[in-house]
């Protein structure tokens, strides 16, 4: 392993080795798949695509117990005067599908979904659902980056600004304070 990992020009292998298969549509990792126009979305060891496209499911007894726990949790710091908020960040393949392969179709609600749905059910305050503000926003601002599977400092300064709203006694930091790299 020590020999492998330190070979005369590996990473210059490797990279040419990666551009010659992402020129095929072919990643050299099975932890990623390449979309259209180069966009990377992980596959790694879970079941991302199967979520996002709404495949892998709740049962319902499954969604009902996530859902008491949460409204068991909720209450129980609403007694101790704090309030709990639940936050739905989403991921790469939610904000830009477009960029992802044909076959990756939404077929139905998603694990998210069935859980909201459950807890809207309920009247459950304090939920913050960031899918469709970073889909709008992920129009005209780039929200994740091509090559990269965490929101960026703007997407995740969207995401503050939507939780700053939920929160009395937050003070906002205006954009123009900011600096993005």
């Amino acid at each position: 392993q020590f020999a492998s990992d330190r070979f005369p020009l590996r990473t210059d292998l490797i990279e040419v080795v990666s551009n010659i298969l992402c020129s095929f549509d072919v990643s050299i990792s099975p932890e990623v798949f390449i979309g259209s126009e180069g966009w990377l979305y992980l596959n790694k060891n879970s079941n991302v695509l199967k979520e996002s496209r709404g495949v892998a499911k709740l049962a319902p007894t499954e969604v009902a117990q996530w859902t008491e726990k949460y409204i068991q949790r909720k209450r129980e710091l609403e007694r101790r005067g704090i309030e709990m908020l639940l936050v739905i960040v989403p991921n790469k393949h939610n904000v830009y599908p477009q960029y992802m392969p044909a076959w990756n179709f939404a077929v139905g609600p998603t694990i998210t979904d069935q859980i909201l749905s459950q807890l809207d059910l309920h009247q459950t305050t304090g939920i913050i659902d960031l899918r469709s503000l970073l889909r709008e926003k992920a129009k005209t601002e780039l929200i994740y980056g091509r090559y990269n599977t965490h929101w960026n400092d703007r997407g995740a300064y969207f995401g503050y600004l939507e939780l700053i709203k939920n929160i009395p006694s937050a003070i906002q930091i205006p954009l123009e304070q900011l600096t993005f790299e």
